[in-house]
């Protein structure tokens, strides 16, 4: 059959059945049919709308279901074994698994890292272990090192795994992968700096217990609760969110809780060791674990005041009393001690314990105020033993109280027996012990904060006091660095040899007389006083105009030297004619200069009785050394202020070779050089600086051999007249090590120490700067001024703090607040109680005794709320019930005892409830069918319940 054909008879079936409908046309339905159809018609279309609308509310709830159980499975895949491998743990936001190292953990990553892997972000956890793989001969070992990062792509945040293995000690291989989509953004009020902020929302780390002891925890130091941690071991909570609108198993956000402890790497492993357990850990409620508290007691506080601190710690320890939390606290002033310790070190007081409650509040009690403030031994005492080592038990939430700034220091006072040492950090600051902010105080303590960040899962700051707005000067020390590369400078000398034969120095002669020790006299007894009449013109002054008068005029008339009194003696000629005066004083009345040039004079038969007079009477009068011109000086005392004068001068007083009389010749080194002495070729050579003797040098120089002085040329000069490369030929050039330098040369350390004067090379000796460690020098110290409770928040967390809102309270951020700045003693309660109420209110812990005692086999309770159960034992005494309260209004509560067909032989006794130190209201209910009896409570947000049902044994 064609093609044509088949179409045919296609077409021919299609015309028949049309026909046959046209014979035989529908009728239509009933009355009643119809009225059947329509109410069927509305029930289907009702319920079918129903379902689709729960199908549409659900469907993201399931979907969110379904991507929590795939982020469940993508964790729990990675993770746990990660966990169990790790010998080494980070939790520090900068850490990188490769090229990176913390000599602090113990953690070296090799690097580089490779280009193709994303370590941006933080580090929420990274872990370490050490391995081996096969080589040709023997085995190579092996690092590998996995870092659990949250990052930022494309404006969502994922959890990414990077993984690095490095073979040998060689570069390593990294590859990723991406563990979690679309977790949560960091919340508000919290300041997301990648490499800083540690992603605690996300993925929060902390110790767990190390159940390595057979009784998997209860001989650790003394404890027998999970919740009693030590450092080996993690508990890690990844935070999920499915997308869906219900928490938990709505698909919306939920938590996942892995527990795992690093590898033990015991010095005595071997196959044939057996008896090593491997270490996990166990975690139970929020409600639980070390807490540590340290409490500032020093003298600013005051007697008033510390009675406020007194009251807000002991409301503490009620708060927490009967919960599973384990609470050391340490108070410091000068020094810091362990509340309870006795003569041991340390004091964890067990809050399931009424004895350990009411010890510790008896111990709260006795705190008084004295001493300074020491942060350092504070924290000191908090997390090591007095020898230095770490202590087993560290607190997984530590409250810092204070009320100002840290003056001393543990190189100051200190409380452990292990030293304290300089650090290379804070040189150059000033040393603590006074009154006032320490910077050194300061740094010494925050190192000891930073040490345990990874320990520490919680750090609050709370700061009391009326000056809260007070400040102090921060400063900075500048970047560290030693000195490499060590050099010397110097400057090349080029000289030309020369032969130097008679050597002189000029210089020229200078008289001098002492102008102290020196008494001067004159003779009054055989002097003759005479003027001259002939020889000299005699005038006197009248009407400006001076005239000529008669000798015995001017004898009669004049009055003193000279012409001031209108008289005056003009010498013209020859004197002659010499005529005595009448006496001394007519004399001293007319001369002027020494001898009779003047046309005045005094002569002498034999001078005596000499009279003391001035220096410049003798030196008007004097004409000889000596006495016999009836004039004279003599010593009469020290000899001192040695006085240029004239050659004539000191020939006439001069009467010895010596000084001893008062008068002295020296030879003076300096121009006019009249006068040549020999000296030596060396002093020559070493202070002749022109080629003649205006320098007041002078020799015959040759340029042959033998050489014996050398003149200093110019490179050019040297260059033309050298010929070998000695000096024999007359030329040489030679290395000075002074300025200028433009030559260097290596040196030691120990001659850069010795020589170096200051920073760069400007006197002849350098080094390079090289910022890294070890750090021998710092740059300068810069400062600025810091509000002091912002001093107190960069102790508690390297981020920027979470301050507690409202301030005053009543606070409605406790879970995340790590800093309360309280400017009024009375405020000290409430915030302390909001602190320990964050961690454990909306809780119920449960305990069951016989007697006083821990009953020996496990009790079962469950809730209503959400149908979670709690056990309890002799070996884990309680169990805590978290109850979820989003609206912040209390929840009414059944708990009650379950699986009870094994415990036979125990008969129930009593209920007890408490809080905050009071009993609590409950109602008790006996089960139906049973003689035990559940309890029925209201359970406030701000509130920690701790119930305890008594059994007896029958």
């Amino acid at each position: 059959m064609s093609e044509q054909q088949r179409r045919n008879a296609r077409q021919a079936r299609r015309d028949e059945r049309r026909a046959r409908r046209a014979q035989h046309p529908d009728s239509g339905m009933t009355l009643p049919e119809l009225l059947i159809s329509l109410m069927v018609t509305g029930t289907l279309v009702a319920a079918m709308a129903v379902s689709t609308a729960v199908i549409l509310r659900q469907a993201d709830n399931s979907e969110g279901r379904l991507n929590n159980t795939r982020s469940e499975q993508s964790v729990g895949l990675w993770l746990p074994a990660d966990l169990a491998s790790a010998e080494g743990v980070s939790t520090k936001p900068d850490a990188s698994p490769c090229g990176w190292s913390d000599p602090v953990e113990g953690i070296t990553a090799p690097g580089p890292c490779p280009s193709d892997v994303n370590v941006g972000g933080s580090n929420a956890l990274m872990l370490q272990w050490a391995g081996y793989t096969a080589g040709a001969t023997d085995a190579i070992p092996t690092l590998t090192t996995v870092s659990y990062r949250y990052v930022e792509i494309d404006g969502e945040f994922h959890i990414i795994r990077v993984a690095c293995l490095s073979i040998g000690g060689g570069a390593p291989v990294c590859d990723q992968l991406t563990l979690l989509h679309n977790v949560e953004a960091p919340p508000e009020g919290v300041p997301w700096i990648p490499g800083t902020t540690r992603p605690t929302w996300v993925m929060l780390v902390a110790l767990a217990l190390d159940p390595a002891a057979p009784d998997e925890g209860s001989g650790v130091a003394g404890s027998d609760d999970p919740t009693y941690h030590i450092k080996n071991g993690r508990r890690v909570t990844v935070t999920i969110n499915g997308g869906g609108d219900i928490s938990g198993l709505g698909g919306g956000q939920d938590k996942i809780t892995l527990s795992a402890g690093g590898v033990e790497r015991d010095p005595d492993l071997s196959t044939t060791n057996i008896n090593v357990a491997p270490t996990f850990s166990a975690t139970r409620s929020r409600c639980g674990g070390n807490f540590g508290m340290l409490v500032d007691t020093s003298g600013s506080i005051g007697s008033t005041n510390m009675a406020s601190v007194r009251d807000g710690i002991t409301q503490f320890v009620n708060s927490f009393a009967g919960t599973p939390i384990k609470l050391q606290v340490v108070r410091f002033s000068s020094t810091a001690t362990t509340l309870g310790a006795g003569a041991g070190w340390s004091r964890y007081y067990d809050m399931l314990v009424e004895a350990d409650v009411a010890d510790l509040k008896a111990q709260v009690a006795t705190l008084t105020s004295n001493g300074s403030t020491n942060y350092e031994d504070a924290l000191f005492r908090m997390f090591m033993n007095s020898d230095g080592t770490t202590q087993p038990v560290l607190p997984d939430t530590l409250i810092f109280f204070t009320d100002g700034m840290p003056t001393y220091n543990r190189l100051n006072a200190s409380s452990a027996t292990a030293p304290a040492v300089a650090h290379p950090d804070d040189i150059g600051f000033p040393s603590s012990g006074g009154s006032s902010y320490s910077q050194l105080a300061w740094n010494r303590a925050n190192r000891i904060a930073r040490q345990f960040d990874v320990d520490v899962d919680r750090f609050i700051g709370v700061y009391v006091g009326s000056d809260v707005n007070g400040q102090s000067t921060w400063s900075t020390q500048g970047a560290g660095y030693h000195l490499e590369n060590f050099q010397k400078g110097y400057h090349l000398l080029w000289e030309r040899a020369h032969s130097i034969t008679d050597p002189e120095r000029g210089y020229h002669q200078t008289w001098e007389y002492a102008a102290s020790g020196l008494k001067y006299q004159y003779a009054s007894s055989n002097m003759t006083y005479k003027y001259a009449t002939t020889g000299v013109r005699y005038e006197k002054l009248t009407s400006g105009t001076w005239g000529t008068i008669s000798a015995s005029t001017y004898v009669g008339s004049n009055l003193s030297p000279g012409s001031g009194d209108g008289y005056r003696a003009v010498v013209t000629g020859t004197l002659g004619g010499w005529t005595n005066f009448s006496g001394r004083s007519t004399y001293d009345k007319s001369n002027e200069v020494a001898g009779p040039g003047d046309g005045f004079q005094a002569t002498t038969s034999g001078p005596s009785s000499f009279k003391d007079t001035t220096k410049a009477y003798y030196d008007i009068n004097n004409t000889i050394a000596g006495q016999n011109d009836g004039y004279r000086v003599s010593v009469s005392g020290t000899l001192g202020n040695w006085t240029a004068t004239t050659e004539a001068y000191y020939l006439t007083s001069n009467t010895k070779s010596d000084s001893s009389d008062g008068y002295r010749t020296t030879k003076s080194y300096s121009a006019p050089f009249d006068s040549w002495e020999s000296t030596t070729p060396a002093l020559f050579e070493a202070n002749n600086t022109t080629a003649d003797d205006t320098d007041g040098w002078r020799a015959t120089v040759s340029g042959s051999a033998p050489y014996n002085y050398w003149e200093s040329v110019t490179q050019a000069e040297y260059d033309s007249g050298n010929i070998d490369a000695g000096e024999s030929d007359g030329w040489r050039v030679t290395n000075v090590y002074s300025s200028p330098f433009s030559v260097w040369e290596p040196a030691t350390e120990l001659e850069y120490t010795s020589g170096n004067t200051s920073w760069g090379n400007g006197d002849g000796w350098d080094a390079t700067k090289v910022y890294v460690e070890p750090f021998t020098f710092h740059e300068n110290v810069t400062t600025s001024t810091v509000l002091n409770t912002e001093i107190l928040s960069r102790i508690i967390t390297v981020a920027d703090p979470v301050p507690a809102v409202p301030t005053g309270g009543p606070y409605t951020n406790a879970a995340v607040a790590d800093l309360y700045v309280l400017p009024n003693w009375s405020q000290f309660a409430g915030a302390i109680n909001a602190v320990a109420l964050a961690e454990c209110g909306g809780t119920v812990t449960l305990q069951t005794r016989v007697g006083a005692a821990a009953a020996a086999d496990p009790f079962t309770y469950q809730n209503s709320q959400d149908l979670t159960i709690a056990t309890t034992s002799q070996q884990y005494r309680s169990g805590t019930f978290d109850f979820d309260m989003p609206d912040g209004q209390p929840v009414t509560v059944d708990i009650s005892p379950v699986d009870l067909s094994n415990l036979a032989r125990y008969a129930p006794v009593s209920w007890a409830c408490r809080a905050n130190g009071l009993d609590y209201p409950f109602t008790q209910t006996v089960l139906d069918g049973s003689e035990w009896s559940k309890i029925t409570l209201t359970v406030a947000p701000n509130t920690a319940v701790s119930c305890i049902q008594t059994v007896r044994i029958r």
